[in-house]
């Protein structure tokens, strides 16, 4: 079953709220109005999850009431897109960007389906008096949406936590939607909640963020490369 929230209203758009959703049926010359419903179990729908839906691209999370209907919630008047993308683990990580002003993407584990522009955003990155709000987006992607970041930010060094701002929920009360790796105000990377980075990779992140390591790395660097001038420059 297909659900078309832009145009259930008469033609055009569902409003802002929840709707309960009812099937009209017809059997033997008789109407009749049903309820929607599932087995009774209250909460997220087992076979579907959030969407981004039409173009400007709104958030519909569909799910069961307490008496089992299904109802759909059209841009977080009751239920928020963080607290449904929680339960599922997302253990994807930003793509290798080729310049580190481009901004990064995460992957997210919901459902696309908007063919036009994005739902404008903010994220907050950080904790306490040192975090800070940059303007973000949710992007429809050829698998799902993404969440996109400005690849150049004034942001604390090292992984914080990346909290989503929506236009109809300034403050969400639930856990981090993701978390960045940041160095020098540059975004390096964002990870989903689950990702598990090597030993390696943390090591390198943890040395990325101290300012006397990449001091010592820059000056090494740059004997290295002098040294490499100079025996080019020798005479054979």
């Amino acid at each position: 079953m297909t659900i078309d929230s832009g145009t259930l209203a008469g033609g055009k758009a569902l409003e802002r709220g929840v709707h309960d959703v009812w099937a009209f049926v017809q059997l033997l010359g008789i109407d009749r109005l049903v309820r929607l419903s599932g087995d009774g179990t209250p909460g997220p729908t087992a076979q579907a999850g959030p969407a981004l839906v039409g173009s400007p691209a709104r958030i519909a999370i569909p799910y069961w009431t307490d008496r089992g209907q299904l109802a759909l919630d059209m841009d977080e008047r009751q239920r928020r897109l963080t607290d449904e993308l929680h339960r599922t683990a997302n253990a994807a990580r930003s793509p290798r960007r080729q310049r580190s002003a481009m901004p990064a993407e995460l992957p997210l584990p919901f459902v696309a389906q908007s063919d036009g522009p994005g739902l404008e955003a903010r994220v907050r990155i950080g904790e306490g008096k040192k975090a800070v709000t940059v303007p973000a987006e949710l992007v429809p992607g050829g698998s799902g949406p993404v969440l996109r970041v400005a690849g150049r930010l004034k942001a604390p060094s090292g992984r914080q936590p990346v909290t989503l701002l929506t236009a109809n929920v300034p403050k969400p009360k639930g856990g981090p939607l993701a978390y960045a790796v940041v160095r020098d105000g540059r975004l390096v990377r964002l990870e989903g909640p689950a990702y598990a980075p090597g030993a390696g990779q943390r090591l390198l992140d943890s040395v990325g963020g101290n300012r006397q390591v990449r001091r010592a790395r820059r000056r090494l660097l740059g004997a290295v490369n002098r040294v490499r001038a100079h025996r080019g420059a020798a005479p054979r």
